[in-house]
């Protein structure tokens, strides 16, 4: 009799069963927590919940792929927790409680939904913001994300764009990128790793754990203790933002705040010769004479780069700077505003310190002014 009700269980059946055994076993600690809930989220693999979830939502047959995997995503992170706390409760489990059941329940819910949507839109812009080759302003038209973008700074984002993106190479690339996302999504700048050797190291653990941003970003929501240093490190760069900033930015797809992070984390490449040229003709119709003008644009550009010759020289390497040149290029920016502010031209400031601070105001109009950046 055993035998015969056993064989009339249906596969999600079984998968119930087992899943609730692993939990059992979780909890009489024979088996650790993070290989149960591995083992659990295994389970769902065939179960037909995820698909059964999309086949519900009004998708355009382009999207299907791309919000399953997405979904599938949403369903491993509330089995396991990946970033975030997980959803799955293994003592409701044990006790009898649906595998299938509570996951299809899960992903049925708004937010996971919207979730799904979000992600999906969000990986198909950054995918084409990195990828400026193909049409980059098609993210922004109407009918693929016009939800979650409002249209004027849609706009002024294509525009930005098309202007700037020609002839970028990597370094610059990421900068670009972080300045739409933030735009498109009224984020705050980031602050800057001043040790390069300590970005250098720091970028290489991001770029190979996309959750590991995510994970810094809980921190600052919910900090908690002994955090690994990595995370300490990267949670330092949004120094400045607000928690209810740092819960918004988690909303998103991990794709977002791991963009911006790179970008902190990415040398910067000095300007383009035109973007120099505007600067220094900025500074001069604030009453200095064109020679002035030149040498503060010319020696504050060489200031703020990081590497070693422009991303739109296609001739030329890009290469890091050495701290020795950095310090070289720190010290003839001092004593050059020090010669000008003593000579009783103070429009920009009084310190090396003030007049720097605005001509980077200056220098981020001239490249990003068609974006209402946030503040």
């Amino acid at each position: 009799m055993h035998i015969k009700e056993h064989n009339t269980l249906s596969p999600n059946d079984v998968r119930d069963i087992e899943a609730r055994s692993i939990a059992a076993s979780c909890i009489a600690g024979i088996i650790p927590e993070t290989e149960a809930r591995w083992h659990i989220a295994a389970l769902l693999q065939g179960s037909g919940v995820v698909e059964q979830v999309v086949s519900t939502m009004s998708l355009a047959q382009g999207f299907v792929d791309d919000v399953t995997a997405a979904m599938w995503d949403i369903a491993r992170i509330a089995i396991v927790g990946i970033g975030s706390s997980p959803k799955l409760d293994l003592n409701q489990l044990a006790d009898g409680a649906s595998l299938c059941g509570w996951m299809r329940q899960f992903l049925s819910s708004k937010q996971a939904r919207i979730s799904a949507r979000r992600s999906v839109l969000t990986r198909s812009r950054l995918e084409k913001l990195t990828d400026f080759s193909d049409g980059i302003e098609s993210q922004f038209h109407r009918g693929q994300g016009s939800d979650l973008l409002d249209a004027d700074v849609a706009n002024m984002a294509i525009a930005v764009l098309a202007e700037h993106s020609k002839g970028l190479r990597s370094f610059g690339r990421a900068h670009l990128v972080a300045r739409v996302l933030s735009a498109v999504y009224h984020l705050p700048q980031l602050a800057r790793a001043i040790d390069m050797p300590c970005r250098a190291t720091l970028l290489a653990a991001v770029e190979n754990d996309l959750y590991l941003v995510h994970r810094a970003l809980r921190s600052i929501v919910e900090p908690t203790p002994h955090a690994q240093s990595e995370v300490v490190q990267i949670a330092a760069l949004f120094d400045g933002w607000t928690k209810a900033q740092a819960d918004y930015l988690l909303e998103l797809s991990p794709v977002v705040a791991h963009a911006l992070v790179v970008a902190a984390l990415t040398p910067v490449p000095p300007p383009q010769a035109t973007q120099v040229s505007r600067l220094r003709d900025q500074v001069a119709a604030l009453g200095t004479t064109a020679r002035t003008a030149r040498a503060l644009a010319t020696t504050f550009s060489t200031l703020v780069a990081e590497t070693t010759c422009s991303e739109f020289d296609a001739r030329s390497n890009i290469g890091l700077k050495s701290p020795r040149s950095r310090a070289a290029d720190r010290q003839r920016w001092e004593q050059l505003v020090d010669k000008i502010v003593a000579q009783g031209w103070t429009r920009l400031g009084t310190t090396p310190g003030e007049v720097e601070a605005h001509l980077s105001e200056m220098l981020d109009r001239i490249c990003y002014g068609e974006l209402e950046l946030a503040a």
